[in-house]
């Protein structure tokens, strides 16, 4: 190796190392874990006084063992935020200068003058003893869930009485608990990418993440006396007829993700046409109960096609994320299964530059063959004052659990550039094109990647 690769290779690692250093590790501590905070509100920070006899302090905590709807609703409300948060796309670790034997000229020539898309792979492989090394950061913010902002006073999810279907409806029973949710949802993600050429068509790599994530919840509980006006006693925070309350739980951790070891080989190559099959297995090297990976192993596949030329190339692509089959076992927070589809271009404006855009749809769908969704909807309770009293009923807005959820769709937009020899400088930016499930503000992404 030449003294100037190692120079470059030394700097590229500097380059990683202070990066890495600006990201501090959480502190060793004894707080609920960030994908037990929600659940841990929801749940055992919706307990009351104990009330008349002693008896009412459970009323309104959702009953597991039932597996009712309050129950799976609070459920598929964390397992939105939590997911969401792990399984953002990332860049690429497809390098950007790619090269090829030419058996005229005798030599490496590079195999197309595009340095490629940012989000996604294109089929064209690095080339037989080619090595890119890659860091970038990405920063993420959420800000929306169904399109509602999370920091409103508008994510509110509602929870009857665990023995309304006990018998017959009574004043007791009528009382519903309004719970408001308010979140900080955001993330940090430095990633180190090495991509090999084992030979001309194969390239292996792997990733390295390192995650400082953030979520912080406050929820603001008050009783709804449908039938209990008149004994304020019986549901109560304090004992005395005190209807609200006030819970907030979550803080920042950081550490290592999910490892993620790839490859792809390179099926079909033509002048206008490249077909590839790509693949990487996620290692559960992160701490999930913290946010920062996905709590078992999982593998994606995906088939790459693309055409054009030598400067302008559309591509599109499937992926099939995998996750071994647990039914309902698998835990809430953790990775499920997913489709994704993508399609864009890359496009070489000048020799140095390349700017390029990709559209991706993400579906999931779980073990039961369906994929859960929550959203906002007028829901009517029916509620009486006394016991031989007649039925009335309220319309309150406050999160449902369907199972008819639509796809989340993202466009990507970026860029990168040839500042010295082959090493590139990288921007790009995602931006939600639908509100479904939890809504990102445009997440930036910056970059250096060298190739030797």
């Amino acid at each position: 190796m030449s003294r100037s690769s190692m120079k470059a290779r030394a700097c590229v690692w500097s380059v990683c190392a202070v990066l890495t250093a600006a990201l501090p590790a959480s502190p060793a501590s004894a707080q609920t874990p960030l994908a037990q905070v929600l659940p841990t509100l929801l749940r055992d920070g919706l307990r009351l006084a104990p009330g008349l006899g002693g008896t009412h302090a459970d009323d309104f905590i959702p009953s597991v063992d039932s597996f009712s709807t309050d129950a799976r609703r609070a459920e598929i409300f964390n397992e939105f935020v939590s997911e969401q948060v792990r399984t953002f796309p990332i860049t690429t670790s497809s390098g950007g200068f790619l090269f090829s034997f030419d058996p005229v000229l005798g030599t490496f020539a590079r195999t197309t003058r595009s340095f490629g898309p940012s989000y996604t792979e294109r089929p064209l492989t690095s080339g037989r003893g080619t090595l890119s090394v890659g860091v970038s950061r990405q920063r993420l913010v959420f800000d929306r869930i169904s399109g509602v902002p999370l920091d409103s006073n508008e994510v509110r999810l509602y929870f009857t009485h665990r023995d309304l279907f006990a018998g017959a409806l009574s004043p007791e029973r009528s009382d519903l608990l309004e719970a408001t949710v308010r979140l900080n949802v955001r993330s940090n993600t430095l990633l180190t990418m090495l991509t090999y050429g084992i030979t001309d068509r194969l390239d292996v790599g792997v990733i390295v993440p390192f995650v400082e994530t953030t979520l912080e919840a406050q929820v603001d509980k008050r009783i709804l006396r449908l039938g209990t006006a008149g004994n304020p006693t019986i549901h109560s925070f304090d004992g005395r007829g005190g209807d609200t309350k006030s819970d907030s739980g979550g803080g920042t951790r950081s550490g290592i993700g999910d490892i993620r070891v790839t490859g792809k080989y390179n099926a079909i190559r033509r002048p206008s046409m490249a077909l590839a099959a790509a693949w990487d297995v996620r290692l559960p090297t992160g701490d999930a109960d913290n946010l920062l990976g996905g709590g078992s192993v999982f593998t994606r596949v995906s088939a790459i096609v693309s055409a054009g030329s030598r400067s302008f190339s559309p591509h599109t692509g499937i992926t099939a994320t995998l996750v071994p089959s647990r039914g309902l076992e698998r835990g809430f927070h953790e990775q499920g299964a997913e489709l994704t589809y993508s399609g864009g271009f890359d496009w070489s404006l000048l020799p140095r530059v390349t700017v390029n855009a990709d559209l991706l749809m993400r579906s999931s769908f779980g073990d039961l063959g369906f994929q859960d969704d929550v959203r906002p909807e007028d829901t009517s309770y029916r509620y009486v004052t006394t016991a031989a009293g007649p039925t009335q009923t309220t319309t309150l807005r406050g999160f449902i659990w369907t199972d008819a959820g639509p796809a989340a769709m993202h466009a990507a937009i970026g860029a990168k550039m040839a500042a010295w020899r082959t090493v590139l400088v990288i921007g790009s930016v995602v931006v939600p094109l639908t509100d479904t499930r939890l809504h990102n503000k445009p997440a930036l992404s910056f970059g250096l990647e060298y190739t030797f």
